[in-house]
């Protein structure tokens, strides 16, 4: 909480002087303000991509399994004639698009 009061302070200081054109004039605990926030953010954006790019390899090995599962032709042979199989496998490639589909 203290942070967020100081940090909407400097961001309100820094504002005005950007307005009057006296960057020269920060003071050093400002521009380290400026420094933590933008690092900060920094962080946040790469670790949302780091995020995704996991979830990304997690869908693709279980893409992986879900064709070998199709490739195994006895395995498709049972899909042809149990409806609960069929619809099992249906649910697990439907997963499988909603989770790619929130990744991006």
């Amino acid at each position: 909480e203290l942070f967020a009061k100081r940090r909407s302070a400097a961001v309100a200081a820094i504002k005005s002087r950007v307005r009057k054109g006296k960057w020269r004039q920060l003071s050093p605990e400002d521009a380290a303000l400026i420094i933590q926030m933008s690092f900060r953010a920094h962080l946040v954006r790469r670790s949302q991509a780091l995020r995704g790019l996991r979830d990304l390899a997690i869908a693709k090995a279980k893409l992986k399994e879900l064709r070998s599962l199709f490739n195994n032709f006895s395995y498709r042979r049972r899909l042809t004639v149990d409806a609960e199989e069929r619809q099992r496998f249906s649910e697990k490639i439907i997963v499988l698009l909603l989770t790619v589909e929130g990744i991006a």
